[in-house]
Formats: structure tokens, sequence, C-alpha cells
């Protein structure tokens, strides 16, 4: 496994293309936070981070074992309240721990059933939304809010790839979404976090060829370029997933 995130800081070279929104459709409805996340679920982890029984753990297993969500809690949960403990899983952050995020997505499914039941679930994508309208609502462009953007950003995009439920409105909604939040995470003022997430761009990659298949052929190397499994592509890839995203929201 390799760290990831060092790997973003190599994307400080590439310059995307500004896009104003002004300048296309109104997205701001899509983008609202509607109903701020603000009670606590129904059920919280026992062991975090930070605790003394979580330092006692010597494993990824361990950690992982100790963070199952009984199963009779499991079945009685909303899915409102699902999501929420989803999002707050201990070692969601371990997905960009991994040369590729499709083996971190893999490691994710297989070690976490909080997250193989919700993707079972109905209206996920408008919980896994609002989580998201609401989190780029008070984002601020620091160190300690980009891992929680990425968090969710990757969320939105493997829940994509699992979903079998999913209509193109859906698709559509979060694709809008995940655009509002591009151009919040590049239009900014702090020099020292100057590019792009990468994580948007791959959310928005496997959302493009949910809704048309064959826009597959305008990506360069199709399924194999770096977009669909992991942080490194280039900026013709980012131009072009770009433009797929407004020919489709239209």
């Amino acid at each position: 496994m390799k760290n990831s995130i060092i790997i973003l800081m190599s994307l400080l070279f590439l310059s995307c293309n500004q896009i104003n929104l002004n300048d296309e459709k109104d997205m701001s409805n899509a983008c609202e936070c509607l109903n701020p996340p603000t009670e606590p679920a129904a059920w919280d982890y026992p062991v975090k981070p930070g605790m003394e029984e979580w330092k006692q753990f010597h494993s990824n297993e361990e950690m992982a074992s100790a963070c199952q969500i009984p199963e009779r809690v499991l079945s009685s949960l909303s899915t409102e309240d699902l999501t929420k403990i989803c999002i707050e899983y201990p070692l969601l952050a371990d997905v960009f721990a991994f040369n590729f995020l499709s083996d971190g997505a893999d490691k994710l499914y297989n070690d976490f059933n909080g997250i193989r039941e919700l993707f079972k679930r109905k209206n996920v994508s408008k919980e896994l939304l609002n989580h998201y309208n609401c989190l780029m609502r008070e984002f601020e462009f620091d160190s300690k809010s980009v891992i929680p953007v990425w968090s969710m950003e990757f969320l939105l995009g493997f829940y994509t790839q699992k979903a079998d439920i999913l209509t193109n409105e859906d698709c559509k909604n979060i694709l809008q979404s995940l655009l509002c939040g591009y151009e919040k995470e590049v239009v900014h003022d702090n020099p020292d976090f100057s590019y792009p997430f990468p994580i948007n761009f791959y959310a928005r990659a496997h959302l493009i060829i949910k809704i048309s298949p064959q826009s597959i052929e305008k990506i360069p190397g199709g399924k194999l370029n770096g977009v669909f499994n992991s942080d490194r592509f280039d900026k013709e890839t980012m131009d072009i997933i770009n433009e797929l995203t407004y020919e489709l929201i239209k």
C-alpha cells in the first residue's frame, strides 16, 4: 500500500479550465443543503480512534472487526442513520492508502457490513448528496477539510458503481452536486492548495459512463484511464470530464 495523499500533491502542476457556473445551467437548487444533519445517529462505534482501546489494536483487521455494526442494530437502522454511521466509519479514509482507489473500495466493501447494507437501501443517493452539499456549504480549503470532502466524493463515486437502482435522474443530480463541489474546490484563495481534487473527477467519471456509456470513447485510454481507479491522470482527461459533465446536465 502507498499513501495516495502524497501522490495527490503531484497534481499541483496541473491547471484546469476555470468554469463559470453562471454561464451554464443554474444548479443552485441541486447543490443546496436542504436538511443539515445535526442529530446524532441512533448508533455509534463503541471504539474509535483516540480511545485507549483503539490504541491497543495491533492490526487493521482488529480495527475493522471492532467497527462492525451488530446485525440486530443494522437491520433496524433507518437509511438516514445508516448513512451517517457509514460516513463516520473510522477506517473510511483508508481507501486512499492504496495505489488504486478500486483496491481501497474493494477492501472497504469487504470489511464493513455497514457499507454493504447501505448500498442495498433505497434513497441512498439522496442521503449522500445532502451530506455532501451540507459539507461543501461549510467548506474552507485547508488541510483539515480535504479528507472529509475526498471521503464523501469517493463514497458518491463508489456508490455509483455498486448501486443497481440508480436512475439517470439520480445520476445527474449527483453529477450536478459534484460539479458545484468542484467549482468551490478550484475557486479559492489558498495558494497552498491550488489543485483540484482528483477524487471529484473519479466520481464524475463513473457517473458519466453510467449515464452515457458511449462517452467512454471520448476519454483517452477508455476504462484504462487512471481517472477510473486512481488519482493519476492528466489535464486532457480533466478537461474532457468537465466538458462531458456539462453536456450531460444541460
